[in-house]
């Protein structure tokens, strides 16, 4: 797996902000540390192919996560990066993958999502252009 950023991030987990500590668990796939980063009641408001749609929960966040980038498919993270934009933070990340399908070329997208700033990530509000033929 390959991980770019583009600041570093502090060593130790208790210096390590929530919204770099999400960015992390989702480019890793580590969905049971992503949990740990997330209010009970976080929502995430999201938009993408097919449409719009809103989940509330930190169980429902992560198994949303987890049935985008989960299971045993190849995965390749080709750069991911945080950025505070006023009391918002903006969080992005770009993944190949290959498809359950063996028939089936590799796919990319991109996702963008902004965060607040706090202890834990209380809501998310993401966009993703959806999985693209990384061939073309």
């Amino acid at each position: 797996m390959t991980i770019s950023e583009s600041r570093s991030v502090p060593s130790t987990s208790s210096d390590v902000p929530a919204y770099d500590r999400m960015t992390t668990a989702i480019v890793t796939r580590d969905f049971a540390a992503l949990g740990t980063t997330l209010s009970p009641d976080v929502r995430l408001r999201a938009l993408v192919p097919p449409g719009p749609f809103e989940l509330t929960g930190t169980a429902a966040v992560v198994a949303q996560f987890e049935h985008w980038f989960g299971g045993g498919r190849t995965f390749e993270v080709l750069g991911h990066s945080t950025d505070v934009i006023g009391s918002r933070v903006h969080a992005r990340w770009t993944i190949r993958r290959t498809p359950d399908s063996p028939d089936a070329g590799p796919l990319v997208a991109e996702q963008h999502a902004y965060v607040n700033l706090g202890a834990t990530v209380e809501v998310i509000d993401l966009l993703c252009g959806g999985w693209q033929d990384a061939r073309a």
